[in-house]
């Protein structure tokens, strides 16, 4: 931790990202929305965004933030996070 606050003395720029509704990013594909529809007492409804709990959404998401890190310059920092 020590050598992370010493690091990130010296940079120039700083980021966080906020990934709380990070799958809710995500578009579904246009063919796939109606196997999201459910129904409740207010009628039925399909996600036009990528909800929690569909099978493959970690993987999903995963590949996007991976693909958005490999964009990055590598950091001892960011490295924590591979």
């Amino acid at each position: 931790m020590d050598t992370l606050l010493h690091d990130a003395k010296s940079t120039a720029f700083m980021s966080t990202l906020d990934l709380k509704t990070g799958y809710h990013q995500i578009e579904v594909n246009p063919d796939d929305k109606d196997k999201t529809a459910f129904v409740c007492p207010f009628g039925m409804f399909r996600y036009k965004r990528m909800p929690f709990g569909l099978k493959n959404a970690p993987a999903t998401f995963q590949c996007l933030m991976d693909q958005f890190r490999n964009g990055l310059p590598y950091s001892e920092y960011s490295s924590l996070f591979r």
